[in-house]
């Protein structure tokens, strides 16, 4: 049963909800843009998503971005989703964690 499991212990209900978080933003990349995750891609969805262009992505990039799947995307969804892609806890999504994060979704697809 999903939630027995999602509720047996607090590290394995953090990672299925980052698992779900990678998938919301992957689906708001591929909205976005148009276009499937291969490497030749990848680098356009950040810049896409990067709208300052400063090299990594913020929290209200990321509302942003998320705003065009669901524009009733929560405060709290956005940031789950900030902290599951947000590698090094920096608060923000640099390059190195957004093809670290979709190379290894789009291989495991």
């Amino acid at each position: 049963d999903f939630f027995k499991l999602y509720h047996s212990s607090d590290s394995i209900g953090k990672s299925l909800r980052e698992v779900a978080a990678r998938r919301d933003f992957l689906k708001a990349i591929v909205t976005l843009t148009g276009k499937t995750f291969d490497d030749a891609h990848l680098r356009e969805a950040f810049d896409a998503a990067d709208l300052d262009q400063s090299g990594s992505i913020n929290l209200p990039e990321l509302k942003e971005l998320l705003n065009v799947l669901d524009p009733s995307f929560s405060d709290e969804v956005v940031k789950n989703v900030m902290e599951a892609m947000d590698i090094n806890s920096s608060g923000t999504v640099t390059w190195e964690e957004f093809h670290h994060i979709f190379n290894s979704e789009t291989k495991r697809s």
